[in-house]
């Protein structure tokens, strides 16, 4: 133990790496036990199988009432595949205005005949995409469920393709997407900001159906944004994979913040109904893209740090490079022969640790007053160097006023130097 009876670095170091051992000795036996079972499948679920072993703790009174509910939930849905070269996309089941047709099974034919009829068939959504693969000869499978006492039918089809709507030309619409906020910015071909705003919504503690129906809302009106301009959506290229698997590794803050991101559902839905909006979406890299909107368009545009991001992605899809600032090039020397983003790196050492809020001052408000401050970076350096006695009553004074000067634009800079 350490100080005050705290355990020493050396002694927390060995207790993770004996917990992390445990870890790695319980996923051996995990995998040697896959490994040795061979797998099987029982249609009705073999947890409804094993209650007929203890049917009094499982709530049955008799084997018989067991048996109905293995029955039902064995003939809980089956599946008829179709094709392309059958009658109306499917062999055993067709859609023929709205009526359908089903084959019967030949056992069961004296009790149904050899087709079994539905009549009034409407899908409550969908129905034109069926429309148009019954036309066009396309393969149509059919799902039977059974639920509740009620039959439901599924028919999955080949989507037609939907021609883009959304033009370049027409501007781009750039999303910044964070666990709980969705900033977005609108711009047109040539960069300009023309529009913006954020959705916020809050997807902490929830479940997988409520998460599903909060980002379902939000991407609709993100596309209905982008419909309304006709242009396509640029969002970022990102993988949390890695680090969703590292949580453990990570303060619980963080993990927790991360474990709430669905940035995968929100990416996936997002180009489910673009695509069936005809709405195109562009990934990036998105490199540098927050700092450079604190940088560049915090202040000009009075955005959030969010939104900001945002019109750095939309412009990304006209390629501008977003060249340094003049009054930001004094601060960190810039390399011609390399690419922008270096520079962009050097800075973010520079002012990373800079709050958000702070960077509506701007970095320097002139390039004076940048210029102003080298040159008391010199006369600071000279401190050590005795002039006492090379200085008059007027230096003096000019002196003291640098000193205000230089006081006012260490704040400017944030504390840079």
């Amino acid at each position: 133990c350490g100080i005050n009876g705290q355990k020493s670095p050396r002694a927390i170091l060995k207790w993770v790496m004996h917990q992390k051992k445990r870890k790695l000795h319980k996923l051996k036996l995990k995998l040697e036990k896959v490994k040795n079972t061979q797998s099987s499948i029982l249609f009705g679920s073999r947890k409804l199988w094993n209650k007929q072993f203890n049917l009094e703790s499982n709530g049955y009174k008799n084997h018989q009432e067991w048996l109905t509910d293995w029955r039902n939930a064995r003939i809980s849905g089956f599946t008829l595949v179709g094709s392309s070269d059958e009658t109306n996309g499917n062999q055993n089941c067709q859609l023929v205005g709205n009526t359908l047709k089903i084959r019967v099974p030949p056992a069961l034919e004296y009790l149904y005949g050899k087709y079994y009829y539905l009549e009034d068939i409407a899908f409550s959504s969908g129905q034109e995409d069926i429309n148009y693969a019954l036309n066009r000869k396309q393969a149509l499978t059919y799902k039977f469920s059974y639920k509740d006492n009620k039959w439901y039918l599924n028919c999955s089809i080949t989507l037609p393709e939907v021609p883009y709507q959304s033009h370049k030309n027409n501007g781009c619409l750039g999303l910044d997407i964070n666990p709980n906020v969705i900033g977005w910015a609108y711009c047109d071909q040539e960069g300009n900001l023309k529009d913006k705003g954020q959705i916020k919504f809050n997807l902490r503690d929830k479940s997988t159906h409520q998460v599903k129906a909060i980002v379902g809302d939000v991407v609709k009106e993100l596309v209905a944004i982008a419909s309304s301009y006709k242009c396509p959506i640029a969002i970022e290229k990102l993988d949390f994979s890695n680090k969703k698997a590292s949580m453990k590794e990570s303060g619980i803050r963080y993990s927790r913040m991360l474990s709430n991101f669905a940035y995968s559902t929100i990416t996936e839905m997002l180009e489910r109904r673009a695509d069936k909006y005809g709405i195109q979406i562009v990934k990036f890299n998105p490199a540098y893209s927050s700092f450079i909107g604190l940088c560049k368009y915090l202040k000009m545009y009075g955005l959030s740090s969010d939104t900001a991001a945002a019109l750095v992605l939309a412009r990304r899809r006209y390629r501008y490079s977003e060249r340094v600032l003049a009054i930001l090039a004094s601060l960190v020397p810039v390399d011609t022969s390399k690419h922008v983003w270096s520079f962009w790196n050097k800075l973010k050492k520079e002012l990373g640790h800079v709050k958000r809020h702070n960077f509506f001052s701007g970095v320097a408000n002139s390039q004076v007053e940048v210029n102003l401050l080298d040159e008391t970076k010199v006369r600071f350096s000279r401190k050590s160097e005795d002039t006492s006695t090379q200085r008059c009553d007027s230096s003096a004074q000019v002196d003291k006023s640098v000193r205000s000067t230089t006081q006012y634009i260490q704040l400017s800079l944030f504390e840079v130097v």
